[in-house]
């Protein structure tokens, strides 16, 4: 694969350095080091300035996607989050790994908000399309509409295996108005097959469809608080 544009100019370098280092390295002297620092910067930002960043977003929920579940028959709102995500995903590049004991961490590949800003988002038009009329916000709510129920989910895995297979794992806690915890339910795992060289954009289309299926699953233990 050719190297960006950008990098032709660090490829240049390198070599200049590699063939001049014994020159630089017989002298000992302050601008000796500073030549040497001033090529490895050069050949650094070359790299980088011809490799653009690409950034990625979950899709709008498409009504036809979701079945509605029940119309809101009591008021308030339903503010969903926090969303809890373990260390390994909880970042702005995009991770994938690769095997038992390696994670790639895409530089150039990030999420255009937080993963947990994004989940959010999309769990609020997923369950707004499930129950009709009914008030969705994300946490923390600081509108004058009360709150009716608090929906915060914890992602405990959202990775692909080494096996070839996208896997979430999450638990959904429901809290009162009072921030009283009203139900925790049981671990759910949810999974679907994944090309063992995935790329990023195939990532984000799994993981949205794990993370819908989910709200589907948890829709009818939400219908005694519509």
């Amino acid at each position: 694969m050719n190297p960006p544009n950008g990098c032709i100019l660090g490829i240049i370098q390198n070599n200049y350095m590699k063939n001049n280092y014994l020159f630089f390295a017989n002298r000992s002297s302050p601008w000796s080091v500073g030549v040497l620092a001033l090529i490895q910067a050069l050949a650094l930002t070359g790299c980088m300035a011809g490799a653009n960043t690409r950034f990625y977003s979950f899709a709008s929920v498409r009504p036809s996607e979701m079945v509605p579940v029940a119309a809101a028959r009591r008021s308030g709102v339903w503010v969903v989050g926090p969303v809890k995500l373990y260390e390994e995903i909880d970042r702005p590049q995009l991770v994938i790994r690769r095997s038992v004991s390696q994670v790639e961490i895409s530089e150039l590949d990030q999420w255009a908000v937080s993963l947990e800003q994004g989940i959010s988002r999309l769990l609020i038009e997923a369950l707004g399309t499930q129950f009709p009329g009914r008030q969705l916000a994300a946490f923390p709510w600081t509108g004058r509409e009360p709150v009716a129920l608090r929906i915060s989910p914890e992602v405990r895995q959202l990775s692909v295996t080494p096996g070839g297979e996208m896997v979430l794992t999450l638990v959904w806690a429901l809290y009162d108005p009072k921030g009283d915890r009203l139900n925790r339910l049981e671990p759910q795992s949810y999974r679907q097959a994944a090309a063992a060289d995935i790329g990023p954009e195939q990532l984000v289309q799994g993981y949205r469809e794990l993370l819908l299926q989910a709200v589907r699953d948890l829709a009818p233990r939400l219908k005694p608080y519509a």
